[in-house]
């Protein structure tokens, strides 16, 4: 069998998409040095622009408490390590304002173990005066060039009740109130959302803020290949060929904007990675094979190449994998294993290899390169 290689001559430089961004699980990982120096391995290696986590605002970060009075007070210092070490590394902040703290949450429910919580603030306008004390400061530590540089996302995955308790009339109060909060400290700073899962919302906040004359600079969303089987039980029903819902389901939401009021606005889809499944009952988060895979390595290629004109972000999930235990070492979704590298620095992940630039090392399973026609 004769194969030949044809690459296009006339076709335009790839924007690359998935090299804007890059995951860590939460903020509180940030300040440990084993995840730092996964982050600083995958940045000399691959190179991204910006990196997104949760956990902003949690308790353990110790950003905000109550006084004796009643008024709010405000602690930056670790927030201020997380975001000197980014820097550091040649890395700027996407935003993600979550969680919701403790002295302003009107509830207790919680996401995660290490306890994310997920419910609306008890006063909206304490939530904008947290979010504008915030910007200020990052502005007073950093500079305003620099901070206008950032993106500023509004929580994570509001269309499910494990990330938010509250409505989506209630996701629009708390939009709302960090969107004006930000913009009343400087204009030009970057403001969008949802942040939502699996494509939702994407035309809701467009009409919404089109309608309240609130401000919004980009949308936000997150998929995975195995929403298919969330949303499609053994992919009864399902509308997309085999193999293509990845892929439409970016396409559909490029396709809403571009017919939406606000045409203009960047895509960024600030979570996906390639767990997938091949039946319902499958479906896993955490004990997940697939993102270890040559499989995987193979979708990566695929999905970066194919949607390459079809997004401003594609925010791998995650560069390290979580700080907590896991089912067994390599099923862990981080682009570097932490026990490995650390033991054995020679020996990485194989999924590291998925986004590795080509002659990044001599030994390899597989190295990104441009898509090519076989022909």
């Amino acid at each position: 069998m004769k194969i030949s290689l044809q690459s296009d001559p006339s076709a335009s430089p790839l924007r690359k998409p998935w090299k804007n961004a890059i995951a860590v699980g939460r903020a509180y990982e940030l300040l440990r040095r084993d995840v730092v120096e996964h982050l600083a391995y995958v940045q000399r290696t691959i190179g991204y622009r910006y990196c997104r986590f949760h956990g902003l605002f949690h308790d353990e970060m110790a950003v905000v408490s109550r006084r004796p009075d009643g008024t709010l007070a405000y602690r930056w210092h670790q927030l201020d390590k997380v975001y000197d070490t980014l820097l550091s590394l040649g890395l700027k902040p996407f935003v993600e304002l979550n969680p919701m703290p403790s002295v302003l949450a009107s509830g207790t429910d919680t996401i995660f173990d290490w306890k994310m919580n997920v419910t609306p603030p008890t006063d909206f306008g304490e939530w904008g005066q947290l979010v504008g004390a915030f910007a200020r400061h990052v502005i007073d530590r950093y500079g305003l060039a620099e901070v206008r540089q950032w993106y500023f996302e509004v929580w994570n995955e509001p269309n499910l009740a494990g990330f938010w308790t509250g409505t989506q009339e209630e996701y629009w109060k708390l939009y709302d109130a960090s969107a004006l909060a930000l913009k009343s400290v400087d204009a030009a700073l970057r403001v969008g959302g949802p942040a939502s899962s699996k494509a939702r919302w994407i035309a809701d906040i467009i009409e919404h803020c089109t309608r309240t004359g609130i401000p919004l600079d980009f949308v936000s969303t997150h998929l995975y290949p195995q929403d298919e089987y969330v949303d499609y039980p053994e992919r009864a029903g399902s509308p997309h060929p085999v193999g293509q819902f990845f892929a439409d389901t970016v396409r559909s939401v490029q396709a809403t904007v571009r017919a939406s009021a606000r045409p203009d606005l960047e895509i960024h889809w600030t979570e996906w990675n390639t767990l997938s499944k091949p039946r319902s009952s499958g479906v896993s988060w955490t004990a997940n094979p697939t993102v270890d895979s040559l499989y995987g390595a193979g979708l990566v290629c695929d999905l970066c190449t194919a949607l390459d004109d079809a997004a401003d972000t594609l925010c791998w999930w995650v560069a390290s994998p979580p700080a907590r235990p896991a089912p067994r070492v390599g099923h862990r979704r981080g682009l570097a294993d932490r026990r490995r590298c650390r033991r054995h620095p020679g020996r990485r992940r194989r999924a590291t290899a998925r986004l590795e630039p080509r002659g990044a090392r001599t030994h390899r399973p597989i190295a990104f390169v441009p898509h090519l026609r076989l022909g």
